[in-house]
C-alpha cells in the first residue's frame, strides 16, 4: 500500500518556496535563511491569530508548550477574549 498522508505532509512542507512564496514572506516582513513551505504555513497561522481567530491562538499555544500545561493557553485565550 502507499504512503501514509502524514509521510507525504513531511515531504510537502520541507519543501522551499517559490519566489513568489518568498516575495510574499518579505512583504510581510518576514524573512529567513532557508523558508519552507512550513515557515508559509506558520506565518498564516500567526496571521490568523493576531487578527483573534481563537481556533489559531490555541493552536500556536499548543505549539509553543508542547502541549505539556493543557489549560494555560486557554486562559490567556479567554483573557484576550474578555479585554476587548
Amino acid at each position: 500500500m502507499g504512503k501514509d498522508i502524514g509521510t507525504e505532509l513531511k515531504k510537502i512542507t520541507s519543501l522551499k518556496l517559490t519566489e513568489e512564496e518568498k516575495t510574499l514572506l518579505k512583504d510581510k516582513g518576514i524573512t529567513f535563511k532557508n523558508p519552507t513551505k512550513m515557515t508559509l504555513l506558520a506565518a498564516a497561522l500567526f496571521e490568523k491569530a493576531a487578527k483573534g481567530d481563537l481556533s489559531a491562538l490555541k493552536e500556536i499555544f499548543l505549539r509553543l508548550d508542547g502541549g505539556s500545561s493543557g489549560g494555560g493557553g486557554v486562559v490567556l485565550i479567554d483573557d484576550i477574549k474578555n479585554s476587548t
